[in-house]
């Protein structure tokens, strides 16, 4: 859950959770999560250490064989989407 937290960072609003527990935090960001594109959600999931061991960008670009630039593309563009299904969602103050 720590490291669910840790992407909370990057992707949630604080306006958009500040009355939200840990633990829906998490439950929010899997489930948003699992609708990525794969090879986005694959980048950020081993990046952030979500559900196995965190991977440095060089070693992941290594075995995806892409570029260490294209892993940042992929985990930028895969933030930025996290924060418009967030969003989106989110909007009329669900949480």
């Amino acid at each position: 859950m720590e490291r669910l937290m840790h992407i909370s960072k990057f992707a949630i609003r604080d306006d958009i959770v500040e009355n939200v527990s840990q633990r829906e935090r998490a439950a929010i960001i899997r489930s948003v999560l699992d609708r990525l594109p794969e090879r986005n959600k694959e980048v950020i999931k081993r990046l952030f250490g979500i559900d196995a061991d965190q991977t440095k960008a060089t070693e992941l670009a290594e075995q995806m064989g892409i570029s260490r630039s294209r892993v940042w593309q992929l985990k930028k563009v895969g933030i930025k989407r996290l924060r418009v299904m967030l969003s989106y969602e989110y909007r009329d103050g669900a949480l």
